[in-house]
């Protein structure tokens, strides 16, 4: 059968290690074909490593880039052992490699800091945070361990049960709140991470780029080829479960029966150290999955056509239920701002309450209000974004001027008006308008599908305080 001419053209040489992979572990059966394509999806995104493997990667000096997305979706997980700081020059090396992984960019550092800086300047309020977080491993060193590797569920239990009574409720919910801010600016970077993963590498090793916007209509190109050849070919194959009464299939099953014997005599070991290659069991489970798929992406490669609405969405709108590259980066640094004026009196919140019901804190963050918070969020939430895009996603608008606000409106840049908004402020606050937990009405596959993204993107902080977490970590160490 002749393929289609643009195979060649458009198909990535990558697809070459794929086939290799698949000879390598070739299916004998339908569930050899099922197990084949769950390790090799889990081996794509980091799934098949260990916790132990994803802590000790999420920690180590790879870049960013390098980290399979299983271990940036692990960055609720506490520090390790060897990386908890024994001096205070460890500890703000610590610090400021959390919330710059790459060590050297300032600026970011300096921004992130400034949403708890208060009145002073980033550089003063770092210093004083470490100067007062190492002081307290004198007399709480299980404390300051907690809130320093991110074990916050148990900080919030030793504040709530008086176990630091001598450093003081505020000065120790002081520490903690800060700490916490330090850690959600390593969730920003692990998500902004993400989102340029979708955007260089929306297929993983099949396809890259760099610094692109990958588009629907790109990842059609190399796919359809590859689409319309297997639609052909389970098209043409006859099982024996095919057509059973006709002439014709006693001829083809006769040329299969032909073509197995062939076969055999090559493979013949593998069949005595496999069991028997059930060729037919594997075509048919090929075309059920063929057929049912629900991913959007694979039914448009069985079509001769691209939909328009589709091939025009960047990929990361496909991973992100909609959501541009700036705008997902946009939602994690809209949760950062508003974590930034409620997270302490949460925190506090919980304490009260935990002491009140005499049981263990509960904390669990909102989600968005763009009404609870006060003036300044949004350009707080520009301040985060425009870092967040320099240090990391490096997206092709990176270094485009935005047009001043005052000279296409004549209005102050510091009004937080809607008419002063930027594009990317409104889609996020309308997304996430409909993400909430409104309840079993919105239980919906797009409520679903938004829901899935936003716990994606989010900051980690609800897993650092759950104590489902600190249960997860003593089955760990057990």
């Amino acid at each position: 059968m002749k393929a289609d001419k643009n195979l060649a053209r458009y198909l990535s040489v990558n697809v070459v290690r794929l086939a290799k992979e698949v000879l390598a572990d070739f299916p004998r059966s339908a569930a050899d074909l099922d197990r084949l394509i769950s390790r090799l999806h889990a081996e794509a995104r980091g799934d098949h490593l260990t916790q132990a493997e994803k802590r000790a990667l999420l920690f180590g000096q790879a870049s960013l880039d390098d980290l399979p997305l299983a271990v940036l979706d692990a960055r609720y997980l506490p520090l390790t052992d060897e990386r908890v700081p024994q001096s205070a020059d460890e500890l703000a090396a610590l610090c400021r490699w959390l919330i710059s992984r790459s060590g050297g960019d300032t600026a970011l550092c300096d921004t992130l800091v400034r949403g708890w800086a208060g009145g002073a300047t980033p550089h003063d309020a770092f210093g004083e945070f470490v100067d007062r977080m190492w002081a307290t491993r004198q007399h709480h060193r299980d404390f300051f361990e907690a809130v320093v590797t991110g074990r916050h569920h148990k900080a919030l239990t030793a504040i709530t049960n008086g176990e630091v009574v001598s450093l003081g409720d505020e000065r120790a919910i002081w520490l903690l709140t800060r700490m916490a801010l330090i850690w959600a600016g390593f969730d920003c970077q692990a998500t902004t991470a993400r989102v340029r993963r979708s955007m260089t590498r929306p297929l993983g090793w099949l396809i890259r780029g760099e610094g692109q916007r990958i588009k629907a209509a790109t990842l059609l190109a190399v796919l359809r080829p590859i689409g319309t050849l297997t639609g052909k070919l389970l098209a043409a194959y006859k099982t024996t479960w095919d057509e059973r009464s006709t002439p014709e299939f006693r001829s083809r099953q006769t040329d299969v029966i032909d073509i197995r014997k062939r076969a055999g005599a090559i493979a013949g070991d593998l069949e005595r150290r496999e069991g028997k290659f059930a060729l037919d069991d594997i075509v048919c489970a090929v075309r059920e999955r063929w057929g049912s798929t629900a991913d959007a992406l694979a039914r448009q490669a069985q079509q001769s056509q691209t939909d328009a609405t589709l091939g025009r969405q960047q990929a990361c709108q496909l991973w992100y239920a909609g959501l541009s590259p700036l705008e997902a980066v946009g939602l994690v640094a809209m949760r950062l701002a508003q974590m930034e004026q409620h997270l302490e009196d949460q925190i506090r919140g919980a304490i009260e309450d935990g002491r009140r019901r005499q049981c263990a804190p509960f904390l669990s963050m909102p989600d968005f209000y763009a009404d609870d918070l006060h003036d300044g969020w949004k350009g707080r939430t520009r301040a985060i974004v425009d870092a967040l895009r320099s240090a990391i996603l490096k997206d092709p608008d990176l270094h485009t001027r935005r047009r001043s606000r005052v000279q296409r409106t004549g209005i102050s840049e510091m009004l937080e008006g809607a008419a002063n908004d930027d594009p990317f402020i409104v889609a996020v606050t309308e997304f996430l308008a409909h993400t909430k937990r409104y309840g079993r009405v919105w239980e919906n596959d797009s409520w679903r599908e938004r829901r899935a993204v936003f716990d994606t993107l989010d900051l980690a902080i609800n897993k650092r305080v759950s104590s489902a977490q600190v249960f997860h970590l003593h089955q760990m160490k057990s």
